[in-house]
């Protein structure tokens, strides 16, 4: 990173153009100011980063229909599968962001928890703090310390 940001002030001081051949997305939309896409069957794109994310052009980066370009946060990452839904609820952002992925990776949707629509059946996890996990299932509520104990124990299971 350090590299990348001094490559990135020169250019800019120096008025001068730096070309750099990269694997590192993240670190291409964080510090580019013009994106090179080579897709496979589609040749060469070219663009301001900010312009060809808002126009949707690094979904289609990799040809897997299974992976997703996240234009929230600039990653990618697999889709969801597992058929599993669970209601998340937190007011803090980087506690949703973390919780989401971390629900996500082990085969949970998360859904908004939209008042009294609320399906019973689906547990609902209440993040109030990275040590503070609440959980509610039909048959009991239980508080985890951590998402390890969370994910150790066995009630992230819905009885339908």
């Amino acid at each position: 990173i350090e590299i990348m940001t001094l490559l990135h002030r020169l250019a800019s001081e120096e008025q001068r153009a730096i070309l750099m051949s990269t694997h590192d997305i993240e670190q291409a939309l964080v510090l580019g100011d013009k994106l090179w896409l080579l897709k496979k069957g589609k040749g060469l794109e070219c663009g301001v980063t900010e312009d060809l994310i808002l126009a949707h052009r690094m979904d289609t980066l990799f040809p897997h229909e299974d992976i997703r370009f996240d234009s929230m946060h600039g990653i990618y990452s697999p889709e969801v599968k597992g058929g599993k839904s669970i209601y998340l609820s937190t007011s803090d952002e980087i506690l949703r962001h973390w919780a989401q992925n971390a629900m996500n990776r082990n085969g949970f949707l998360c859904l908004e928890l939209p008042g009294a629509d609320r399906k019973e059946c689906l547990p609902l996890l209440e993040v109030e703090s990275a040590n503070h996990l609440i959980l509610s299932t039909e048959r009991n509520t239980e508080v985890y310390c951590s998402f390890e104990a969370l994910f150790a124990s066995s009630q992230l299971v819905c009885e339908s």
